[in-house]
């Protein structure tokens, strides 16, 4: 119904095409990784524990055992839910829990469950759910590596336990912490990035890839284990 020409004239789209070719040729002319953005820019599943295994030790053992634990469930939650970078650092406690799948083995099966209801793919509230089971190897489990980071944050460190009685005590609680007092805080991205680097300096891993990591290797992981899921996808709700 609208007669009126669109603001994007050609001129527009032709020069953005240029700016395109222009990067295009340029990363030929340097020599750019041809690896970048491929299957092979990631970390494999050695390295990936690798990573795991540098923070379980340095977590315990360095000036900064907080800050270690909470890459720890970062890394853990990109690997294993897929969640973007944004998401974890927006995440609350409230957008967890667990329930019991009954018949399901000789021992309790409780997933962990990651709701969210805002990110940069979903503005309308829509409800998306991802999940994660306990792994028997604990190094690389996203269950433990929570399980001793919320230790650590309320048993060890300062932080005082929540107060559960009343929704608006603990809604806003961050799931990872912030570097200042104020626990509603997200956890900065700078933060967020600058722990994964070092990170990924402690196992000797190389990745253009950052905080954005964990959704492309996780996938890679379980599209090689026989997921059906499509490599690169977004989790799938749970049933």
């Amino acid at each position: 119904m609208n007669t009126h020409p669109s603001p994007r004239e050609d001129s527009v789209r032709e020069y953005l095409k240029a700016l395109q070719r222009r990067d295009a040729q340029r990363d030929k002319d340097n020599y750019a990784d041809k690896g970048r953005d491929t299957l092979l820019d990631g970390y494999s599943e050695e390295e990936f524990e690798r990573i795991c295994r540098e923070l379980w030790a340095r977590g315990g053992a360095s000036a900064s055992p907080e800050h270690h634990f909470r890459t720890l469930v970062d890394l853990l939650l990109g690997h294993y839910m897929l969640a973007r970078g944004g998401d974890r650092c927006a995440a609350e406690l409230s957008d967890l829990f667990t329930f019991e799948f009954t018949g399901e083995g000789p021992t309790r099966c409780m997933p962990l469950v990651l709701t969210t209801r805002a990110g940069k793919t979903n503005q309308h509230g829509r409800l998306e759910t991802a999940g994660a089971l306990r792994n028997k190897r604990p190094l690389i489990c996203m269950l433990s590596g929570l399980a001793f980071y919320l230790l650590y944050r309320w048993d060890l460190g300062d932080e005082p336990f929540p107060d559960f009685s009343r929704r608006g005590a603990w809604y806003d609680i961050r799931l990872l912490k912030s570097n200042n007092a104020n626990r509603t805080a997200p956890l900065a991205y700078n933060s967020q990035r600058n722990w994964v680097v070092k990170a990924f300096g402690y196992a000797g891993v190389s990745s253009q890839k950052k905080t954005h990591i964990g959704r492309s290797s996780g996938a890679k992981t379980a599209e090689l284990k026989g997921s059906a899921g499509k490599a690169g996808s977004a989790p799938a709700p749970i049933r």
